[in-house]
């Protein structure tokens, strides 16, 4: 695999700041594209690890997530700067707009505009998910776990914070069972 430059890195990030609306899930699948699917700066596996462990600290999962992949590629400066290319263009968006919002505060925003954009922004989410859940699934009982957490989460109203503490549990479990079985853990 080809390790890009720093500024291959920034290029990059900061032009899907700049292009990719609908928040953390619609960006996380323009990434994957860009990333491992037509630049193959990484495998899948090691996406889709970035994106479990971009769950877990504080702060917005995309921000995270660019810092993984860039930390992935180029150590702590690939991190650093996938994160703040990410992060100029919204950052500059919301100055922009903060400017214009005061300035034209009696002016009342059309929200059907951007009630517009969220068939779209479902659509690539749930297009993302169906095609990162068909790549991984290697065993058949894994197919039950995504209506068994859907079925939670939309049913029960269980939060999905809970969802992944509970995977992350049960890998852990696992890998001790597997372990101490003798199996292959990885």
């Amino acid at each position: 695999m080809k390790k890009p430059s720093l500024f291959e890195l920034f290029t990059l990030f900061l032009k899907m700041g700049t292009v990719a609306f609908g928040g953390g899930p619609a960006i996380i699948s323009v990434m994957q594209q860009e990333v491992v699917e037509k630049r193959k700066w990484m495998e899948t596996d090691e996406y889709l690890r970035g994106i479990g462990i971009s769950f877990l600290p504080p702060g917005a999962i995309i921000t995270n997530l660019a810092y993984f992949v860039g930390y992935s590629l180029r150590g702590f400066a690939g991190g650093v700067t996938a994160m703040l290319a990410m992060l100029i263009p919204s950052f500059l968006m919301m100055i922009v707009l903060g400017i214009l919002a005061v300035k034209y505060s009696a002016v009342s925003m059309k929200p059907g505009i951007v009630r517009g954009i969220a068939p779209a922004v479902m659509g690539v989410i749930v297009a993302l998910v169906v095609r990162m859940s068909t790549e991984q699934m290697k065993a058949k009982w894994g197919y039950l776990i995504i209506p068994v957490v859907f079925a939670l989460i939309y049913f029960f109203k269980v939060n999905p914070v809970f969802m992944i503490l509970g995977a992350l549990i049960i890998a852990i479990i696992c890998r001790c069972l597997m372990k101490e079985g003798g199996g292959d853990a990885s």
